[in-house]
């Protein structure tokens, strides 16, 4: 199940082109969510992985059982198969680059370099990857 208040008004989103092998590494899509808008985003159980990182504000993050909190200048990676839980408050919100994967690939790299669990890496500048 995935809940999302972002709208394509308050957030910008591009979706990977139909030809990509969905079986290896794929992008689903990407974007940049503004500031000026609050965000809530719920994916049980979800089919993909979500890099992200806070260009400014603050949100929480909870992946499964693990609560963090997030300011900018952080990444937070939720793994695929997790459960995804993030949100800014309607004072204090958060502007974020983000990019939503999946794929064999995408779960062995993350499972080789020991990601799987390593959720928020604080002021970690991810901004000129994503």
């Amino acid at each position: 199940d995935i809940i999302a208040l972002e709208t394509n008004q308050n957030t910008e989103k591009h979706f990977s082109p139909a030809f990509a092998r969905r079986d290896l590494f794929i992008v689903t899509e990407y974007g940049k969510t503004p500031d000026n808008m609050p965000c809530y985003q719920l994916r049980m159980n979800s089919p993909i992985a979500c890099l992200q990182y806070v260009i400014s504000g603050q949100g929480t993050v909870i992946c499964d059982d693990q609560i963090f909190t997030v300011d900018s200048g952080d990444t937070f990676l939720l793994p695929a198969n997790t459960n995804h839980i993030y949100y800014s408050t309607t004072e204090n919100h958060f502007e974020r680059i983000w990019i939503n994967f999946k794929g064999e690939l995408a779960n062995s790299l993350l499972k080789t370099f020991q990601l799987e669990r390593q959720i928020v890496f604080h002021k970690t500048d991810t901004h000129a990857l994503l």
